[in-house]
């Protein structure tokens, strides 16, 4: 039984496997994802700071033994 959650994320990854297959086929410079992303942290370094913080508390958010 899946949760909207799981559905969520799952057609999340499908629609940016799809938009970043469109970006390759396209090879319009500056679409992919990857691109994008570089373009938004040049301008704002903050939000990559952000998310490396979020990322922390997403993935060491327990004291390991």
């Amino acid at each position: 039984n899946m949760s909207i959650l799981r559905w969520a994320w799952l057609g999340g990854g499908v629609v940016g496997l799809v938009l970043e297959g469109l970006a390759i086929w396209t090879r319009t410079p500056g679409d992919t994802l990857s691109e994008t992303v570089w373009t938004i942290t040049v301008n704002y370094p903050l939000v990559a700071f952000a998310l490396g913080v979020l990322m922390g508390h997403f993935f060491w958010q327990r004291v390991l033994p």
